[in-house]
């Protein structure tokens, strides 16, 4: 597995960094991260008294999408500059009242409260230097029976395999998903879905070449997302469903 940099959490910290490249929601690559919000519309159902934590929110895109259904959210982020544009954003949504913004690190946790009926960590897992600790701060903010809903990227991926040669960078990593449930379990997370996205994206994301990016939106309608484990390990990007278990 790739050891991330000491100084992962320096760069995420920093004004200028990635805000610069990070913005899901806009851009040609706005059609592969809107395949994410598919999965939890079909296949997740949510209580509009629900209380949930989005940890590493970003632009808040997820604890928007939550607020719009109702939910009091906790928004948490390292990065000061990112949970200023998740604030306007939420502003310009009309939710603002529904999400307490929070500065904070996914490794640690003290800051928020605890029983939350659902954990929200989407393409944060990527960038944790400590996985093992920040799902066991995860977890112990789950009542039972609640929602840990997350992202990785796959080592089997052909987006990593690509990624991962045409990169030097010490800023991000995939997971083994053996091993990856294995962390969720000794956490008391039962994984009860997982989903693939993006199975023609990651070509077209490091080459731009050999698949035009009209074949990827295709792929959006005809089959937005793999269910199989056999595809779901090999695309862009996993997203899991887990409930969390009584304590053993």
């Amino acid at each position: 597995m790739k050891l991330l940099s000491n100084d992962v959490k320096n760069y995420f910290k920093k004004h200028g960094t990635v805000s610069s490249w990070w913005n899901p929601e806009e851009g040609e690559l706005k059609f592969h991260y809107e395949k994410e919000i598919i999965i939890l519309e079909e296949n997740f159902e949510i209580q509009s008294n629900w209380s949930v934590l989005d940890v590493g929110t970003g632009r808040g895109r997820f604890a928007i999408w939550f607020a719009k259904r109702g939910c009091k959210v906790t928004a948490l982020d390292i990065s000061e500059e990112m949970l200023e544009i998740a604030r306007k954003n939420a502003k310009l949504e009309g939710v603002q009242e529904k999400i307490d913004f929070v500065l904070g690190d996914a490794e640690d946790l003290s800051n928020v409260g605890k029983e939350f009926n659902v954990v929200c960590c989407m393409e944060l897992f990527d960038h944790l230097p400590n996985l093992d600790k920040a799902v066991r701060k995860m977890a112990n903010k789950l009542v039972t029976g609640g929602y840990f809903l997350f992202t990785y990227v796959s080592e089997d991926s052909v987006y990593w395999k690509l990624a991962n040669r045409a990169s030097k960078s010490n800023l991000a990593r995939a997971y083994n998903t053996n091993y990856l449930l294995k962390i969720l379990n000794g956490n008391n997370i039962k994984v009860v879905n997982l989903f693939g996205v993006g199975l023609l994206f990651p070509v077209r994301i490091i080459y731009h070449l050999f698949i035009p990016i009209w074949m990827c939106k295709l792929e959006k309608k005809l089959k937005p997302y793999y269910h199989h484990p056999f595809f779901v390990k090999r695309c862009t990007h996993v997203l899991g469903i887990g409930v969390k278990m009584c304590k053993r």
